[in-house]
């Protein structure tokens, strides 16, 4: 049975995210980067693994450029996407208290919002049918 396109892409991100959110965390409380440096750095982890997912799993059907060349357009497409992301991460981290649980419910808030630029993005740009 086929996955939709819609259900593979949440199910493809939301791996990512578990990746994005361990590097994350790896990053802040084992490295001690600033949050907003380990989030740009788990982000650029988290965009291998949903071009890759993206690309054998969600638009397996459709033709595909080279993967250097989509894994590009992948990268710019999550450095849109990071624009929401970042914007509603780091005003949550400037509202909410400093702690790790309000650190975590503003990086899920912001990984939402990106999501959907993301997904239009993913499927009108960078997994176009060729």
């Amino acid at each position: 049975m086929r996955l939709s396109v819609k259900f593979s892409f949440l199910l493809v991100g939301g791996f990512a995210f578990v990746v994005d959110a361990s590097a994350y965390l790896l990053l802040t409380n084992v490295l001690f980067l600033l949050p907003l440096s380990a989030r740009v750095v788990a982000f650029m982890i988290a965009v291998l693994v949903t071009c890759t997912g993206n690309r054998f799993l969600t638009f397996s059907k459709r033709k595909h450029i080279t993967f250097y060349k989509q894994y590009g357009l992948a990268l710019f497409a999550g450095l849109v996407s990071l624009l929401p992301n970042l914007t509603v991460f780091l005003a949550l981290l400037f509202v909410f208290p400093n702690n790790i649980a309000f650190e975590l419910l503003a990086f899920i808030c912001g990984t939402i919002a990106g999501i959907i630029s993301n997904y239009m993005l993913s499927d009108r740009l960078v997994f176009a049918e060729k």
